[in-house]
C-alpha cells in the first residue's frame, strides 16, 4: 500500500518479504523510487523476512541516496526483520542507522 504525505512517501510492506515474495517487493521498491526525495519503507507487518530482503532494502537506498533521495525505515522495525538482523549478528544500527517514527510519515 503506498501513501503520499508532504514530507515522506510511505511504502508498507507487509506478508511475507522474503526471497518468496522478492520480485514483488522489489518492484514495489522501483515504484516508489522515481520522483521522491523521502521514502519511509514500513515493516511493522511483515510476517517473513530473510537476507533477500535486507538486501532488497539497502539496494533500493543505496539507488535513493544517488538519485539524490533518501530511504528510510519508519519505526519500528518489523519483528521478523528485526528478529534475522538480530540472528545475523548485526546490530540494528549496523543494518540502519536510523528510523523515523510513523507519525512523520502521516
Amino acid at each position: 500500500m503506498l501513501m503520499t504525505d508532504d514530507r515522506y512517501h510511505l511504502l508498507a510492506l507487509t506478508g511475507d518479504c522474503s526471497i518468496k515474495s522478492a520480485q514483488a517487493i522489489a518492484a514495489q521498491l522501483r515504484e516508489a523510487l522515481p520522483g521522491r526525495k523521502r521514502i519511509a519503507v514500513a515493516t511493522a507487518d511483515i510476517t517473513a523476512a530473510d537476507l533477500t530482503t535486507v538486501q532488497l532494502l539497502l539496494a533500493a537506498r543505496a539507488s535513493a541516496e544517488a538519485s539524490g533521495g533518501g530511504l528510510a525505515m519508519a519505526a519500528p522495525i518489523g519483528a521478523p526483520l528485526r528478529d534475522f538482523i538480530q540472528a545475523a549478528g548485526v546490530s540494528g544500527t549496523d543494518f540502519w542507522t536510523s528510523t523515523i517514527p510513523m507519525e512523520e510519515t502521516a
